[in-house]
């Protein structure tokens, strides 16, 4: 009797312990997306009239016409001011040719419809803008407008084999200055301790002042290879506020990791024995990005990319048109990616990260970067 009654409190233990043990616990749910990141365009494009310069609101692509210009797009290029309230837009008949995508040239005019370097002042608010004056006196080969505190400025070229040679002779006699003469005045130039590869140059700096063109500095450089700075090498450039086509002179991805194993990327890698050629990692809040790289002594992103969004499978970013052949410039703002051709800005495609899908496009625009914040 005992035992029975012991058997039977077990069994209500028992019965009471099944009725009580908690269900398993659910899975938390999945977080929703993050929000796009609003951000805006800076797009030039053709009309029938010219070129126009657009500003796209995203998401949504609003578009705002800032200013119309009577030239083609060809060779856009903007600079902003610090405070974002007056640009510097030129058109520079230099940076035309180098723009394709897919193996294809891009269809920019040729030469003789493009005419000289053009540049206009522009107030951002209003759209009103001013033609600079003209720059014919100015010393050397004019290359590139901008803004800096100080007001507008030009930056020119001087390079000659015989100005080169010239420079060469008393670099290799250690000298410390080369007087430059002309042009109504001698300029003191210094040089450099050690000989230095490339083309020797001389970079000017002038300011417009009161409608004229006063000189603001003269510097030796060098051009004609990977690491000569032109006139990027003035104290006046490193000045500037924000400019498209210094933007889109990106190298590398922004916080790139080398792979040294490619593992699921082995379907994309193309065959090469140059070991240059490799593949680099980005990760993104939202997913990795692979970008193909090639370069002798500068690294070059080209244009086969892959993306994986959070939670899906490695692919070629839709929509592209690049190939592994063709160079391209990468920029990341929040939740967007924007790649177009290294320097020029064409073929501007635009994804949204969270899950990388094509937002937009265009193959007319030129010089697209996202505006300055």
């Amino acid at each position: 009797m005992r035992k029975f009654f012991v058997l039977s409190l077990l069994a209500l233990f028992c019965v009471s312990c099944a009725k009580t043990k908690k269900a398993p616990a659910l899975a938390p749910p999945e977080p929703p997306p993050a929000p796009l990141t609003p951000m805006d365009l800076s797009v030039f494009d053709e009309n029938e009239a010219g070129c126009v310069w657009n500003r796209i609101h995203f998401p949504g692509a609003e578009v705002k016409t800032i200013a119309q210009f009577p030239s083609t797009c060809a060779g856009a290029d903007v600079v902003w001011s610090a405070d974002l309230m007056r640009a510097l837009v030129s058109f520079n008949p230099k940076h035309v040719s180098g723009s394709s995508i897919g193996g294809a040239k891009n269809d920019a005019p040729p030469k003789a419809q493009i005419g000289p370097l053009q540049a206009f002042e522009v107030d951002i608010a209003t759209g009103n803008q001013t033609p600079l004056p003209p720059t014919k006196k100015l010393r050397g080969e004019l290359e590139l407008f901008g803004i800096t505190p100080q007001g507008i400025v030009a930056l020119s070229l001087e390079s000659s084999d015989k100005l080169g040679k010239a420079l060469a002779k008393e670099i290799n006699k250690k000298k410390k200055t080369f007087q430059l003469s002309g042009g109504g005045e001698k300029i003191s130039i210094e040089l450099p301790k050690e000989p230095a590869e490339g083309t020797y140059a001389v970079a000017h700096a002038w300011l417009l002042k009161d409608g004229t063109w006063k000189r603001l500095e003269s510097k030796f450089t060098t051009t004609g290879w990977d690491h000569g700075l032109g006139v990027n090498g003035l104290d006046t450039y490193h000045q500037f506020g924000p400019r498209a086509q210094m933007l889109l002179k990106v190298h590398s991805l922004p916080n790139a990791e080398e792979l040294k194993e490619v593992g699921p990327l082995s379907a994309w890698t193309p065959q090469t024995d140059d070991e240059r050629m490799r593949w680099e990692k980005q990760s993104t809040p939202h997913g990795e990005l692979f970008a193909w790289m090639t370069g002798v002594e500068v690294d070059y992103m080209t244009g086969l990319l892959l993306y994986q969004p959070k939670g899906k499978e490695i692919s070629p970013l839709p929509g592209l048109g690049f190939t592994k052949e063709e160079l391209v410039a990468l920029l990341i703002r929040g939740t967007w990616l924007l790649v177009g051709t290294k320097d020029i800005g064409a073929w501007p495609r635009v994804y949204d990260l969270r899950k990388g899908e094509l937002a937009w496009s265009s193959d007319s625009a030129r010089a697209v970067v996202f505006w300055p914040e």
